[in-house]
């Protein structure tokens, strides 16, 4: 195993799914890619407007790839981040494939769906898991 993809979005999960890729990370001399996908606000009418929104999620998340960069780092392993805007399982599948990762590391459930939300559009580890070319590990 040489390279790891790990997605996040900053929930408790998340954060284990960083921790578990940092030890499989060193146990295998892999290579780990961070991954964040911005899911972009658009059609409202809101006071400063849909851009400032968009802004502040790419803020939000570009700081929670730096935090998860930091966590690697300080455990040794090294680190790449990206940020990206998209359907969030749709973009870890394909991110997986643009740099060869032989392994995605998720949280098994994230901050941002609620549970019903979840229950009529499927978790995102579970889509990932399920398209994804390599192999998917769902950390709880």
């Amino acid at each position: 195993m040489e390279k790891i993809l790990v997605a996040t979005d900053g929930s408790e999960n998340a954060n284990r799914a960083v921790e578990e890729a940092a030890k499989l990370a060193k146990a295998f001399g892999a290579k780990v890619t961070v991954i964040y996908v911005g899911e972009k606000i658009t059609g409202l009418q809101v006071e400063g407007g849909v851009d400032a929104i968009n802004r502040a999620i790419e803020e939000e998340g570009k700081q929670i790839l730096e935090d998860a960069k930091q966590q690697l780092t300080s455990a040794g392993v090294d680190a790449d981040t990206i940020f990206k805007w998209g359907h969030p399982e749709r973009e870890i599948v394909d991110t997986a494939s643009e740099v060869g990762a032989d392994l995605i590391v998720i949280g098994s459930r994230g901050r941002q769906m609620s549970g019903f939300k979840r229950f009529l559009m499927g978790s995102v580890s579970r889509e990932v898991a399920e398209k994804a070319e390599c192999s998917v590990y769902v950390v709880k």
